[in-house]
This record gives structure tokens, C-alpha cells and sequence, in this order.
């Protein structure tokens, strides 16, 4: 018995094929084109800063956003430092509207519409399994929530900007501030305590990719 199982072992070593026992599979396994799209959102894609993941790029953007818009609002009496930052928000969100700054230089919008765009794709293609299917309607309603409040985070730095007052460049500010929460975070819309998929942002996109991910047995990767 010993020697036949050595020997189907050899057999099969000798066609190229591998026998895997209780390890899940690699990140976005070769020839599936489900899983080359989920690997465009996740691990990879040809034009994002050091070649990232699509929605890791969209969260990178977004901590600078954050992090501009809460440096604005340390000055709120300070019309010149206010509008310094959400300079630098805008360069986040949209560099195509603001050339130079502290962001990744792709923008949380592009990001997040080339994740969502992905994500449809993996769901879309004639290989995805019905776990793709589900979850890729999750994380793309997602996607198309943060999206919808990115921009309308631009809109609100566009009014800052324009602003002749710190009074009103700080109430931009801080409008800027909650929807780029609610584009991480998500909104409880219906106020039942919990944020869903439908009601969610980029956190809820990046579980339900987590769930695709398992669902294939595939590893998340670390982002």
C-alpha cells in the first residue's frame, strides 16, 4: 500500500499535478478570471501607486483625506490654514482637481470606482461562483456608497475653497469631515444600530471581500 501510494505521488509529481491537504488556497489563483478580478481589488492593479490593490489604494487616499480635513480643523479661525488642507483633502480625492499634495496621487474616487468596476467584473464573469456573485453585489454597493460620498466630499471642499470667510471654510470643513467617515464607515440609515452592506462604505466593502475571499478558500491578503 506504501509503495503504491509513493508511487501515484510520483505519477502525479511527473504530470505537474500537486496534492494540497487542509491549506487554503493562494491569493487570486491562476486561470480564473473571477479570481483575477478579485485580485485587481485586493492584491493588484497596473496603475495604482507601488501597484496596490484598488480598494487598499482607496483606503490609503482616504486616511490622508482624514487626516487633512482634521489638520484643518485644528485652525478653525484661520481662513489660510483651512484652505491649505483641504487643498490637500482634494488632492486626495481627486488629483485630476488638485495637481500636488500629501495623497497617493490616484484619488479615493478613482480608487473606489476602479474597485467597484472590478468587483462587477469578478461577479460578471462566466467562472464566478455563486459565492462571487453574492458577495461582489455587497461590496460594490458598497463601493458605490463611498463613492457617492467622496464626492460629495469634493463639492464641500470646493465651497471651502471658494470660501472668504474662516467661518464658512470651517463649516465646510466640517462637512467634509463626516462624509469622509461616512465613506470609510459607512451611514446607519435606518438607525438600527448596525451599518449593512447596503448602507455601507469602504469598511464594508473590505469584509465582504474578506467573505468572497473564504468562500473561494482563498487567503485575504494582507494589505
Amino acid at each position: 500500500m506504501m509503495i503504491r501510494r509513493r508511487s501515484l505521488l510520483a505519477v502525479l509529481a511527473a504530470l505537474g499535478v500537486g496534492l494540497t491537504i487542509g491549506v487554503a488556497k493562494p491569493v487570486a489563483a491562476a486561470g480564473s478570471a473571477a479570481h483575477a478580478h478579485m485580485g485587481h481589488v485586493m492584491e493588484a492593479w497596473k496603475d495604482t501607486p507601488e501597484g496596490k490593490g484598488l480598494l487598499p489604494t482607496a483606503f490609503g487616499e482616504a486616511d490622508v483625506a482624514q487626516k487633512h480635513v482634521g489638520l484643518a480643523l485644528k485652525t478653525p479661525d484661520d481662513l489660510a490654514s483651512l484652505q491649505v488642507h483641504l487643498r490637500h483633502v482634494l488632492h486626495a480625492l481627486d488629483p485630476a482637481m488638485e495637481k500636488s499634495g500629501p495623497g497617493l496621487g490616484y484619488g479615493l474616487i478613482n480608487a473606489a470606482e476602479g474597485a467597484s468596476k472590478h468587483t462587477g467584473f469578478a461577479g460578471g464573469s462566466g467562472d464566478a461562483s455563486d459565492n462571487v456573485k453574492v458577495h461582489s453585489e455587497h461590496v460594490t454597493t458598497a463601493l458605490n456608497n463611498a463613492v457617492a460620498a467622496a464626492k460629495a466630499a469634493e463639492a464641500e471642499v470646493e465651497k471651502g475653497l471658494a470660501a472668504s470667510s474662516a467661518a464658512d471654510a470651517k463649516a465646510a470643513a466640517e462637512a467634509v469631515q463626516a462624509l469622509l467617515v461616512q465613506a470609510v464607515d459607512g451611514k446607519d440609515a435606518n438607525g438600527d444600530g448596525s451599518v449593512s452592506w447596503q448602507e455601507g462604505g469602504l469598511q464594508q466593502a473590505r469584509q465582504h471581500m474578506g467573505f468572497m475571499y473564504k468562500g473561494e478558500g482563498m487567503e485575504m491578503p494582507a494589505e
